[in-house]
This record gives structure tokens, C-alpha cells and sequence, in this order.
């Protein structure tokens, strides 16, 4: 069970994301309520939107009336909180039409509810606020204050977004810049952005358009992975290879040169991906659907029917004589409803039995897949892939053979945990078909050679370039962040098809996007030696 927020967090500040909703109509609506009645319907209520709250990772923190105040990144940072933050603020607007009907029923009559909220990112206190008559737990600072702001500016409908929400989210959700608004307390105009929704094609999240650089300092780690590729398309020799290192660290750019490299050399594989999310281990075999939504060629638009087509197709395209063993198990991983002469395949199965069946139809799949052409399968973020798809993996992947099927996982380093076992169990299993590279921090020549090449900039003094080398300590990914925040600040302007630094240029700070990362490092610690680290900080 998990424990309550004040029973895991001790005092400290925390950069978390906040999301402030309040349902619109309420307070209408509860004039007519005795007050067991206007519990039950915010029990009603609460009981829908909490839920989503919580699995995208959120905390209920308090309510106040008909408001619900969330928290993301207390007690557990992940560094996309603000992604989920928004995430769940679209989902909690989807299912307001689900509360109406719920409480409509609930209270015999018509319900009209509707919602607003605000969603802010920023540093708070978090701990126990009182004296020994009563202390309560609690988050305070402006970032709180400042949601509430954001909440109560909003119109039912509607969500609004802070300008460091914005920044750490845009690639992902389409947003409409609305006017800026008076805050109370604060003299400028705020910028607030309503999100719309997630993005048809997310841009990259990684890398700042106009400033580019050749892979520096992995040439060893690039000629191992090229080899393995090399070894699938001429020796039909497949396999499992693991790419392992820290967020940031440069696991999708080597993959990315892996790709170039593949089409340079004109190589026929058929490169298949899939990614793992944040919260992937509520969403069943989410990778791996990625990977048969590649392999049989379906795109977002698709309706279900095409889907199904789709699927169909392929299968006797593959497999024609065991197309009736394998279709219908797809299907069903699908949630597609299978046609009558498919029913009777999964009619008496149990849970174990399905689980089986699926896992033998996809191997045969694949397998197939493979003869026609050599098979790269991709899984990026391994590190949070699920149980269920973890059982198939090991499944497919049980023995050494002759298949050119090479599976290829890009995973932060873990030394426990069920994606931990499951590469040691690929390891003592496939010899010299396993392989693993852990990517390291950037010597100082190769950080030196990289800032050198993005950072081909008018005024930039040695001081700032040492400045931002010492700040991303060898990773790649902080440094373009870094670049990214100074952009986003003002000292870097692009004038006359050049990029300029101010001459007030100075880094005293680190950007949210780093914070995040690291403060998700540090919360999976012991609890013991986060202690230790957070008190070492302090004494510096």
C-alpha cells in the first residue's frame, strides 16, 4: 500500500509540477444538496478524477471544497512530471461527460458540471507546517500560489499552462497562446498557454534545432553496434544487444547514427521500434504494440477495421499455414473483436493459457518476419517496460539460434528489478549472441570538441564555454539544455543567420529539465543514503 505523502517526504524543497482543478457548477448545483448528499456527490466525482491523477503518477495532496489540489514529483520525481501533468489535466477535461452521467444517476437529476484548471512547475517547501496544538503537512511557495492564480483565471473548459510548463511540454501538446493575464501580487502580465492536445508526431524531445554536431567520443561503441548489424544482415546472425547508460547520456543518438549508418551501407533490414513510458507498466505490452504497429504497417488515423485488415494481411502474407494459430491472438492483443471462426481459439483459454498462445503467436510472427527480411526490433527506455512484455521478450529470445532477429534495448543502468533480471537471464542464456554497451560520461577533449561544435557563436567567452562544460559534467544532454534555457532566458539570439551571446552571459543556475532528471536519480535511492546526499549537500 502506498504510504501516505507526509509518512515518505522529510523537510525539503522539491521542483515539482502542481495541478490545481476545480469543478465548475458545483456550488449551484449543492444548494439544493443536504450535506450527506453533497459528500457523496463529491465522493462521486473525486472518485473519477483522483484515479487519473494517480496513474499518470500524481499525489492527492488536499482539497478545498470542489477543487482537488495534485502534486507530481513528491514523493517521487520522474522527469517528465510536467508531461503528466498535462497528460492527466486532458484526460480529467475527456471524462467530465462520465462524472455528469455518474452523478446525474447518483442524484436523479440532470447534472451539468464542468471543470477549469491550472498547472504551474516550480520549487516548493514540503513539510509540516504548525505548532504542537496542530501541524499539518503541507507545499508552500509562490509556484503553489501561482496555480491557484492559473485555475481561477481559467474558463470552464479550459486549461492553463505556465510559461515553464509550456517550455518543458511543447513537443509533446499542441498549445494556443492566449493573452497574457494580471496576477494578483505580480506587476507584469503573466503568459499563459492553453494545451489543445498530445501532438499527431511529437517533435524530438532531444536536441535543439540549429545547433548540430557530429557524434563525438562513442567511435568503439559505434564500430561494436555496426558489427552486430553487420553480423544480422550478412550472417543472418541475430540476437539481443543492450545500450546502458544514464538520462542524457547519448543511447538514442548512437542509435540514430546506427540508422544512418544501415541506410549509407544500403542494407536491407527491416528496422522496427518501440517505446517504453514513464507510467508504461500500467499500459500492457505498450512497447511491443509500438513494434506490430510498425510491422504491419498501421498509422494513428487507422480505424479499427483497417487495423484488423491489416493484421489479417499480414499473417497470410507471413504465415500462411498457420495463419488460423497466429491471427487471432494478435488480434486479441489488439483488442479487436476477432471474427466468429477466431472465437473458439480463445473461447476456453484461462489467463495462463491466452498469455501462452499470444506468446507463441508472436514468436512465430517474428520469426517469419525475420526470413523475409533480417529483423531489427528496437525498444527504447527499457528501464521502464513492463512485466508483461518483459515475459514475451524472454519468450522470444530464449535461446541462441540462427534467426536474424537482433533485438536492441536502449536502457538507463539498473542493478535490480524485473528489466534487470531479464537482461541477465539474456545474457547466461545467449553467449556470444548477447551483448552489452555502457556508455560513459564525455571525456573533457570529447565535451570540449562537442560544446566547440554546437556552440559556433559570436562573444562566447572561454569563461561561459568552461562555465557549461562544468555545469553538464560530460553529458551531452545537459549541455544542450543548458543551451536551450539560455535561449529560452534571452543571452543567446539569433541575429543574421548567427547565434549571439549577451555580454551579460553568465550560468549561476540549472535548467528545470536537469533538476528533474537528477531529482529522479536521487528518489531511487536508499532511503538512508538520499539522506546522506541531501545533508552532504547542504555542507557543501
Amino acid at each position: 500500500m502506498k504510504k501516505p505523502l507526509h509518512e515518505e517526504t522529510q523537510k525539503e524543497r522539491r521542483l515539482v509540477t502542481i495541478l490545481f482543478a476545480d469543478l465548475s457548477g458545483f456550488t449551484a448545483l449543492s444548494e439544493d444538496l443536504d450535506p450527506e448528499e453533497l459528500s457523496d456527490a463529491l465522493n462521486v466525482c473525486f472518485e473519477i478524477l483522483n484515479r487519473i491523477i494517480t496513474d499518470h503518477g500524481g499525489t492527492i495532496h488536499k482539497y478545498e471544497g470542489d477543487s482537488v489540489l495534485a502534486i507530481f514529483g513528491l514523493p517521487q520525481a520522474h522527469e517528465d512530471d510536467p508531461e503528466r501533468g498535462v497528460k492527466a489535466a486532458l484526460e480529467m477535461m475527456e471524462r467530465i461527460p462520465e462524472i455528469n452521467k455518474a452523478l446525474s444517476t447518483k442524484l436523479n437529476t440532470k447534472c451539468d458540471l464542468g471543470l477549469h484548471t491550472g498547472i504551474n512547475f516550480g520549487t516548493v517547501f514540503a513539510g509540516a507546517i504548525g505548532s504542537k496544538e496542530k501541524k499539518e503537512y503541507t507545499i508552500i511557495g509562490e509556484v503553489v500560489n501561482m496555480t491557484s492564480r492559473l485555475m481561477d483565471a481559467a474558463h470552464n473548459g479550459e486549461i492553463l499552462v505556465s510559461g515553464r510548463i509550456f517550455r518543458q511540454t511543447r513537443y509533446l501538446f499542441e498549445y494556443k497562446p492566449l493573452k497574457p493575464i494580471q496576477v494578483k501580487g505580480i506587476s507584469k502580465p503573466v503568459q499563459v498557454f492553453q494545451p489543445l492536445k498530445i501532438k499527431d508526431k511529437p517533435d524530438p524531445k532531444r536536441g535543439i534545432e540549429g545547433f548540430q554536431s557530429v557524434m563525438v567520443g562513442r567511435d568503439k561503441e559505434f564500430v561494436l553496434l555496426c558489427k552486430k548489424v553487420q553480423d544480422l544482415y550478412e550472417k543472418k546472425k541475430g540476437g539481443v544487444i543492450f545500450v546502458l547508460g544514464a538520462a542524457g547520456i547519448g543511447k538514442s543518438r548512437l542509435y540514430d547514427e546506427l540508422k544512418k549508418h544501415i541506410i549509407a551501407e544500403k542494407m536491407s533490414i527491416n528496422i522496427i521500434e518501440g517505446r517504453c513510458l514513464s507510467y508504461g507498466e500500467m499500459i500492457t505490452y505498450f512497447p511491443l504494440l509500438e513494434v506490430l504497429r510498425k510491422l504491419f504497417g498501421i498509422s494513428d488515423p487507422d480505424p479499427m477495421d483497417k487495423i484488423k485488415l491489416k493484421i489479417l494481411s499480414t499473417c497470410q502474407k507471413l504465415l500462411p499455414e498457420k495463419n488460423k494459430e497466429v491471427a487471432p491472438y494478435i488480434l486479441y492483443l489488439f483488442s479487436i473483436p476477432l471474427p466468429p471462426e477466431f472465437k473458439e481459439k480463445v473461447k476456453h483459454l484461462d489467463a495462463e493459457g491466452l498469455n501462452l498462445q499470444i506468446s507463441v503467436a508472436l514468436k512465430d510472427l517474428l520469426k517469419a518476419a525475420a526470413k523475409e527480411s533480417p529483423l531489427l526490433m528496437v525498444i527504447e527506455d527499457y528501464h521502464w517496460i513492463d512485466s508483461a512484455s518483459l515475459d514475451l521478450l524472454k519468450f522470444i529470445f530464449d535461446t541462441s539460434d540462427d534467426r536474424p532477429l537482433l533485438l536492441l534495448c536502449l536502457s538507463r543502468i539498473e542493478r535490480e528489478g524485473e528489466g534487470h533480471n531479464v537482461k541477465k537471464f539474456f545474457k547466461e542464456n545467449l553467449g556470444d549472441s548477447f551483448a552489452e554497451i555502457e556508455l560513459h560520461m564525455l571525456s573533457n577533449e570529447a565535451s570540449q570538441q562537442l560544446t566547440e561544435n554546437l556552440l559556433k557563436l559570436s562573444g562566447l567567452t572561454s569563461s561561459v564555454q568552461k562555465q557549461m562544460l562544468t555545469k553538464a559534467e560530460g553529458n551531452p544532454l545537459f549541455l544542450e539544455e543548458i543551451i536551450r534555457s539560455l535561449i529560452d532566458k534571452g543571452y543567446l539570439v539569433h541575429e543574421s543567420g548567427v547565434w549571439k551571446a549577451s555580454k551579460d552571459l553568465s550560468i549561476e543556475w540549472i535548467p528545470d529539465s536537469i533538476q528533474e532528471i537528477i531529482a529522479t536519480r536521487i528518489d531511487l535511492l536508499e532511503p538512508d543514503l538520499k539522506v546522506v546526499l541531501q545533508k552532504a549537500a547542504v555542507i557543501g
